[in-house]
């Protein structure tokens, strides 16, 4: 059957993956100012292994721009937070005492 590739049938049709094709125009659709939030959209809305591309993008995002921009919403669904919060405020004063 032919479909446009205008058309967003096309790529449900294209790639065979409804669930992926709707996250990533729900992705893509969501402005935010945030910069951190920004890059981790940006990885979700690469497609492939989103989960592990968004959490090293994350990780990397939130390493650059500060632990400011990560929302509280969004800290208090990660898992052990203050527990690296503390090893990072470690690592920052073992490597400003050199």
């Amino acid at each position: 059957m032919w479909i446009p590739k205008s058309s967003k049938c096309w790529a449900l049709e294209y790639l065979k993956n409804g669930l992926f094709i709707i996250n990533i125009m729900n992705i893509c659709c969501f402005q935010t100012e945030n910069p951190f939030r920004r890059t981790i959209q940006y990885a979700i809305s690469l497609g492939g292994d989103t989960d592990t591309i968004a959490n090293m993008a994350g990780a990397i995002a939130g390493a650059y721009y500060g632990y400011s921009t990560i929302s509280e919403n969004l800290q208090k669904h990660c898992e052990a937070t203050e527990q690296f919060i503390a090893y990072a405020d470690k690592l920052h004063m073992i490597t400003a005492s050199k």
